[in-house]
């Protein structure tokens, strides 16, 4: 119980972190591919993208020379996490499909789009994708609100508000011939 003449502490401010969801956009590719019921092409084109991406995100070098798999031999660093699994499992359903015009696949919709989710999660690898302002801050993806602390404040002043200020008063008359 707080006694009457102690002053009660302030409330705290809240600050609400408000993640907006995005799409990368080979995502959103593959889902139209998807629809058109073009799952061999899907993989086709959203393996090479999102090995690139990885090569991008965590600045791997991926020359033109290097092989696939060489790639996922060497690229693994401990920062990548769950990354180098998801690739070798990505890369599996990627190879058989690489050249072979007829080639067909028994990986379904679903998995496809939880694969390229379960890669995109990685927080540098949707990193790539947010946009930032002219000012140089993320806001089209990512937006922070600081919520005042409720209590009493100071009624807010017209240039507070961010409407015009109040008309200046006129200048007596005779002021300009002294």
């Amino acid at each position: 119980m707080a006694s009457w003449w102690k002053k009660p502490e302030p409330p705290q401010t809240e600050v609400v972190e408000q993640i907006e969801a995005i799409e990368v956009p080979v995502v959103t590719e593959v889902k139209r591919r998807l629809a058109k019921g073009e799952v061999v092409d899907a993989i086709r084109y959203s393996y090479p993208k999102a090995a690139e991406d990885l090569a991008r995100a965590f600045k791997q070098p991926f020359p033109p020379g290097m092989t696939h798999e060489e790639f996922l031999r060497r690229g693994s660093r401990s920062e990548m996490g769950h990354l180098p699994e998801f690739f070798r499992r990505f890369y599996e359903w990627y190879s058989p499909l690489r050249y072979g015009p007829t080639a067909t696949t028994d990986v379904d919709s679903e998995a496809l789009l939880g694969m390229l989710g379960s890669i995109y999660t990685h927080r540098a690898m949707w990193y790539l994708y947010l946009q930032s302002t002219e000012e140089g801050v993320v806001t089209v993806k990512s937006r922070t609100t600081v919520r005042p602390a409720p209590g009493p404040e100071a009624p807010p002043t017209p240039d507070d508000e961010g409407g015009p200020s109040p008309p200046a008063e006129p200048e007596p008359a005779g002021a300009d011939d002294a």
